[in-house]
């Protein structure tokens, strides 16, 4: 049987501490109405933000989309690629957390994306996004291995920086069988300068911090945005 990543991704990134940091920070830019959950994986942050605001996940990987709903029954769900949200509703808070931007690998998918969260925002809304910072792509450079087991499951993880402002994601998972399943996954690291420049485009109020932390740092891991909409 092949292994989903859904169903090993918390046991393999999964942290606790971190899901309450990104919780808090949301809860400093709104505390109640509507919210959508860009990316939502398994829905381990929309658990913490259900008590304050009714969520919506959305996610192009149906697996992701089960185990969400399996943590987060009242929620409703949408299957679908995150750079077009039509047909959805207006929200007061849009998210996209987990360096899930990244996995856009074309400019002009960033800008899509930002066109259609600006058109489903309510105005004074919010939207919020982390990304890597560059200095992700000198981290990489020398390849990143890591290895061990998830439950019975063993894996191992590797990360390098390729050219075009690539970092090249290679999993492998041996299953019961000891059969290897492999899984590529690619991320494109765009700068702060470039998200800012698109993201001027519209009328953003647009606030960076770094790793949780007030202010711009380019050796962070992370920067964060918030993009506040005007009320008019």
């Amino acid at each position: 049987m092949a292994v989903e990543l859904a169903d090993l991704l918390d046991e393999l990134i999964g942290d606790p501490e971190a899901t309450q940091e990104y919780a808090d920070y949301v809860l400093k830019q709104a505390r109640s109405g509507t919210l959508l959950e860009l990316a939502c994986g398994t829905g381990a942050l929309a658990q913490r933000l259900t008590p304050h605001f009714t969520v919506e996940g959305l996610d192009v990987d149906k697996a992701m989309i089960r185990r969400f709903h399996e943590r987060n029954p009242q929620c409703l769900t949408h299957v679908r690629s995150m750079i077009d949200l039509s047909g959805l509703g207006v929200y007061d808070v849009i998210v996209c957390f987990g360096d899930s931007l990244n996995y856009l690998l074309d400019e002009a998918e960033v800008q899509r994306m930002f066109q259609s969260v600006w058109d489903h925002l309510k105005p004074g809304g919010v939207f919020l996004l982390d990304a890597h910072t560059e200095a992700r792509l000198a981290e990489f450079e020398t390849e990143f291995i890591e290895e061990g087991y998830l439950g019975s499951t063993a894996y191992q993880w590797t990360i390098q920086t390729q050219p075009n402002h690539r970092l090249d994601h290679q999993l492998v998972f041996y299953g019961p069988s000891g059969v290897p399943q492999r899984l590529q996954i690619v991320q494109r690291v765009y700068s702060l300068e470039q998200l800012k420049r698109w993201l001027k485009r519209f009328s953003w109020s647009v606030v960076v911090s770094s790793d949780f932390s007030e202010g711009v740092n380019p050796q962070a891991e992370k920067y964060f945005l918030a993009c506040r909409k005007g009320k008019s």
